[in-house]
Order: C-alpha cells, then structure tokens, then sequence
C-alpha cells in the first residue's frame, strides 16, 4: 500500500515536471536515451530522429520524412514503453536495487560506446553518481524513492511523446496542404504513428495502474 501511494506521488510529480521547462529538459533524456539504445542496436542511430526531433514542424524537416523512419521511431518508443512497464514491475516486486543497477548499466553502456557530446556525457556522468551513490552508502529509503521515480519520469514522458507525434502529424498535413492530393497523403503515416503510441501509452498507463495499484 505504501509503494502504491508513492507510484501515485510520483506519477503526479512526473507529470508537474514534464510542464516545467528546465526540468523537463534534464529528466526528458531518459527517454531518449533508451530510444537512441534501440536505435543503435538496430544498425545505427538517426541523429536527425532521437536528436533533432523538434526540428520535424519545419518544412525542410518534413520533406525527409520516411516510412522506414516512422517504423523505427515507433519500434524505439514501443520499447521504451516496454521497459517503464518492466521497471515497474520490478518496482512492484521492491527491486529497487536492481532497477536502479539496470539504469546505470545503460549510462555506462551509453557513455562508453556512442555518446560523445560533452553536455550528454556530463548529463550521464552526473546521473551515474547519482544513482551510484545511495548504492555505494546502501541508503535504502533513497534507493526506494529513486526506483519508484524514474520510471515514473519514463512512462509520463512516453505517454507526452506520443501526444507530440500526433502533434507533429497535424503539421505535417499543414505542410502539405498546398502540394497535391499525392502530396497530402504523406501526413496519414505519421497521424497513424501517433494514435498508435498514443493508443498503446495510454493502455500502457492504465495497465501500470490497474497492475500495481489495484
């Protein structure tokens, strides 16, 4: 009872973050670092994707656009979803440790086989001492809070995602109003992207919530 009290704090506290910018901007990485993960397993990471993805409401932007990357963007936040919910489970089960040992073993990973901007290597150096710490000191309130939280940060961040995606779907067919009936059509894939993660983020949530808070 205690857990699911916290699950719910946190879940609250994600969210309240994710509209502060700053913040946002810090934690939101989580997200895209698992997302760049899988996109390097997969044969090598799209910076233009994981990087940039911002840039897709500009018109240069959307003109690359492509069925294969819409695929893989959805492949790459299916199974970010995928790991909140296995976080989760492991929060369930009051493995904190091992969620927050998981966490640093893909910092490590990262950092040591494709992450070379300074800023992203300072983000995950100063994330491993954060996480390696409680750990080293066996702090085992702040492993709990820590372990609760940070999959709280990714599965409120995947669920705002997959509002963006659709966000961006829309101007895209701005975009190509103007072009042609052929042209216009281009927007369809990227609207479907988005109600899928939307679709999926959504059950993901409500499964999280039923499965460990009921």
């Amino acid at each position: 009872m205690k857990d699911a009290f916290l699950i719910i704090i946190y879940l609250g506290a994600a969210l309240i973050i994710s509209r502060i910018s700053f913040l946002k901007v810090y934690f939101s990485i989580w997200n895209t670092l698992i997302l760049e993960t899988f996109l390097v397993f997969i044969g090598g990471k799209n910076n233009r994707l994981i990087g940039n993805k911002d840039k897709f409401k500009k018109r240069t932007e959307l003109e690359k656009i492509t069925l294969k990357n819409l695929f893989n963007l959805y492949i790459g936040y299916t199974v970010t979803l995928v790991v909140a919910i296995g976080l989760f489970y492991l929060a369930g089960k009051q493995n904190y440790y091992l969620i927050l040992c998981l966490l640093i073993g893909l910092l490590v990973l990262a950092l040591f086989l494709w992450i070379r901007n300074p800023i992203r290597c300072i983000w995950i150096i100063t994330c491993i001492l954060l996480l390696a710490i409680p750990l080293y000191f066996n702090q085992k309130i702040v492993i709990m809070h820590i372990g609760i939280f940070l999959p709280s940060i990714i599965l409120v961040q995947s669920i705002l995602d997959s509002c963006k995606e659709i966000k961006r779907s829309i101007i895209n067919r701005n975009v190509y109003t103007s072009k042609g009936f052929l042209a216009r059509l281009k927007w369809i894939p990227a609207m479907i992207v988005g109600l899928l993660l939307l679709g999926q983020s959504l059950y993901a949530g409500f499964f999280i919530v039923k499965t460990f808070l009921s």
